[in-house]
């Protein structure tokens, strides 16, 4: 997940019942840190003999006197909820309960959607009690005092809080907190270090605080959680002390090198929290996955912490806790992959940075032969690296063909519960017949694979995002970036200096040094495939397919999908990315009442009539329907008079796209009888030009008659049609109320007859084959793949 999934999810779509709803979101603004260490004494001398804090997240405390604490301490604090969380941060050395209640004070007034974080370092302080009270200095500073944890985090306020609560014995806080949770509806989310009665992990190699560190310092900790089992003399943790302190020099240790490489990789970064990403939905339902990881970005961090913290402290039989309660995380098999990453990097050096080769062929196997949603954010990790991305990408469309699209059945309904009732609601654009498909991936994992894909420019990739957006759709932001791909320049591109900066053909030198002869001719090979991809327009096409089932799912991009520039767009490549192109134009016109083509996109679709190929007459024909103008009809009788009737859905689509175009005509008539203009002579002339035409296509499909009765019924309904235009049809003045209704004075004509698109795109999206038949025929049900074989 990482870097790149919480600057696109502004707003949480709740899809229930059947509809999208923007609430505004719950973000965290501010932070109050309360370190308490010092068991409460000034004198040196008179110390207690327990063990004190060595250092608060992996930074070195210099002496145990209050007044005199590491400045370091402080700044780090403040600057990692800065750099990492991008929020304030205010924390207090040794507060008083005066100064508790004055920091949390501050934010008491907050909105309803603003998170405040309330952190509480408790190493040198007295446990909670049960009955609620956590321990702070008096205002001598001379002794710890109880507080109600209510009280401290100003129980009144309705407006969300995280606590993070790291101190010996935190579980015994779980009755308070669920009371107050209650009191607060429920927006009170708490992280407990460790159950109540238990201690924290006390020796000379462990830091003291293990969740707060997995917090703040998600990637040091996890290395030296690694290096303590795995290397002797914790060889990580003295040198990150040393080497901070000064006490000693680090060019000793050998793997000091290797680690703080690994500290300043930001690829072992994202990795890092791809694996607990893939832990956190390998246990978490939706809606739990979605408020945890995808509302804000600071509790996405915090909840990766502490499913971090808890695998370590389990180690040391210590359970750390959570409210709401969420699973235990420490058991999952999933953590195997970290393990091999960081034994790989100890075992051969740097030199697997970023691309941890053994990780990835692990991978593939694994998710090849056994398909698991969960693994996907790592999956989608290796999708970002250049030299992995082809593979990935072909396996990622082969899993979303023919394992991630399933038959709906009361047992996966019930299964899913509501996170999926929104894929079990077909609008006008997705067919209604037959068997209904769901996808089985939750909404939050799809949207972050159609995140990773669309990094990608890629056949593959905009196939596999076409599959998840026709059945879970794409949020707002993930449309916008779709559609600026379609609109952008960039697939239209055709030498390597135009296009150096695409993100797949930007790989870091560092990522090339370190590859064999082999390895870097296969990385060439794979530049130079898309680099032709890029010239060749079924990329476009792709990206416009994309679009289409994006548009199918739903219709809350209305003012993205109806900008000139993707009509420009469609009609300007109509034939190099047909019959994606006609597609496009098609569904955007089915979705803008007020649209209406001019000239050059009736003639440019027109042209596609003449393809050789079904799919693409069929599409041409969709496209002019959409036109809504009477000067498509010719085009249309054309095909309809040269069309054989062996191609029946293009016949099909044929007489509906001319009964489309005639009702908007007559609705057009309607609004001018119901509004006339001034200028008689303009509404003659349009009018004298429909009637023309009218008669000329009546006069031809007459003397059209085909073997298949339905076909010879719909186009009797286009001559009804055409005599209510000209209002001479007895019968159908007789049936008004039936055939049209009133609009002020005038009447718009029944809609009969219905496109077919709607019932093609539905089958070919559930039937694995996609890739064939985009290279073939879209629509061509035979088209399939072998589900049971995939070459890794």
């Amino acid at each position: 997940m990482s870097k790149y999934e919480h600057d696109v999810i502004r707003k949480r779509r709740h899809t229930t019942a059947g509809a999208s709803e923007n609430i505004e979101p719950i973000s965290s603004k501010h932070a109050c840190v309360f370190l308490c260490l010092f068991d409460g004494f000034r004198i040196p001398s008179i110390r207690r003999l327990t063990r004190k804090p060595r250092t608060i997240c992996f930074e070195p405390l210099f002496n145990y006197n209050p007044s005199l604490f590491s400045p370091a301490t402080k700044v780090t604090i403040n600057g990692r909820y800065q750099s990492m969380f991008n929020i304030s941060c205010e924390s207090i050395i040794d507060p008083s309960i005066n100064e508790v209640v004055g920091a949390v004070s501050k934010s008491l007034s907050r909105p309803a959607n603003e998170r405040l974080i309330f952190h509480y370092f408790g190493q040198g302080s007295i446990p909670p009690s049960k009955s609620g009270f956590i321990f702070f200095f008096d205002q001598e500073h001379s002794t710890y005092k109880g507080m109600s944890l209510q009280h401290a985090i100003g129980g009144a306020s309705k407006a969300p809080f995280v606590l993070i609560i790291d101190v010996n014995s935190a579980g015994a806080l779980l009755p308070e907190i669920s009371r107050i949770s209650e009191q607060k509806g429920g927006n009170l989310i708490a992280f407990l270090s460790c159950d109540d009665g238990e201690t924290l992990p006390s020796a000379p190699s462990l830091p003291f605080d293990i969740l707060s560190s997995s917090i703040l310092f998600p990637v040091e900790t996890a290395v030296w959680f690694h290096s303590s089992r795995c290397l002797s003399n914790d060889s990580f943790y003295f040198e990150k002390v040393a080497a901070a302190s000064s006490f000693t020099s680090s060019e000793n240790n050998s793997k000091t090198g290797i680690i703080q490489e690994l500290l300043k990789d930001n690829s072992f970064t994202s990795f890092l929290e791809a694996v607990i990403d893939s832990i956190a939905f390998s246990k978490l339902d939706q809606t739990t996955s979605e408020k945890y990881l995808f509302e804000d970005k600071a509790l996405a961090a915090i909840t990766r912490g502490f499913i971090l913290a808890q695998r370590i402290l389990r180690f040391y039989n210590v359970h750390a806790k959570s409210f709401p309660f969420l699973a235990d995380f420490s058991d999952s098999e999933l953590w195997g992959f970290l393990d091999l990453a960081l034994d790989s990097v100890f075992s051969q050096g740097s030199s697997v940075l970023p691309a941890f080769p053994d990780v990835f062929e692990q991978l593939m196997v694994s998710f090849t032969n056994f398909p698991l949603p969960s693994v996907l954010p790592i999956v989608c990790h290796f999708l970002n690296i250049s030299y992995y991305s082809h593979r990935i990408e072909a396996m990622l469309l082969h899993y979303i063909d023919n394992f991630a699209v399933q038959p709906i059945t009361h047992s996966s309904a019930h299964h899913h519960g509501n996170h999926n009732s929104s894929r079990h609601c077909m609008n006008s654009l997705r067919g209604n017949s037959g068997t209904n498909y769901e996808c089985v991936l939750p909404i939050p994992l799809s949207g972050l694979v159609v995140r990773s894909l669309l990094n990608r420019f890629s056949v593959e990739s905009f196939l596999a995002t076409a599959k998840l957006a026709f059945f879970n759709g794409l949020n707002q932001n993930d449309t916008a970036t779709l559609f600026g791909i379609i609109t952008s320049p960039l697939l239209e591109f055709k030498s390597e200096s135009d296009i150096c900066h695409l993100s797949f053909l930007n790989k870091e030198s560092s990522d090339l040094s370190t590859l064999s002869t082999h390895e870097k001719t296969k990385t060439n090979t794979i530049r130079s495939s898309s680099l032709n991809s890029l010239s060749n327009p079924t990329l476009l096409g792709a990206a416009m397919f994309a679009g289409v089932c994006c548009i199918a799912h739903d219709n809350f991009a209305a003012s993205i999908i109806s900008s000139p520039n993707v009509v420009k767009t469609c009609v300007n490549n109509a034939q190099q990315a047909a019959p994606y192109s006609a597609l496009l134009f098609g569904v955007i016109a089915s979705r803008s009442p007020a649209f209406k083509a001019d000239d050059e996109s009736i003639d440019t679709f027109s042209l596609l009539l003449l393809s050789a190929k079904e799919d693409i007459r069929v599409s041409a024909a969709y496209a002019l329907g959409g036109t809504k103008s009477i000067r498509a009809l010719p085009e249309l009788q054309k095909g309809l008079e040269e069309e054989s009737e062996d191609s029946e859905i293009v016949l099909q689509e044929l007489i509906a796209a001319s009964h489309s175009v005639i009702s908007n005509v007559i609705l057009a008539k309607s609004y001018r009888h119901v509004q006339p203009n001034n200028e008689e002579n303009e509404e003659d002339k349009i009018e004298n030009e429909e009637v023309s035409i009218l008669k000329e296509f009546k006069e031809s499909i007459t003397q059209l008659h085909f073997e298949n009765d339905e076909l010879n019924n719909e186009l009797k309904a286009v001559e009804e049609l055409i005599d209510h235009y000209f209002g001479n049809d007895e019968e159908n003045q007789k049936k008004e109320n039936d055939v049209s209704f009133v609009i002020g004075k005038g009447r718009r004509a029944p809609q009969r007859i219905t496109t077919r698109i709607p019932t093609l795109l539905k089958q070919t999206m559930e039937k694995p084959g996609i890739m064939e038949r985009y290279s073939t025929n879209l629509f061509d049900m035979q088209t399939n793949l072998n589900t049971k074989h995939f070459n890794i």
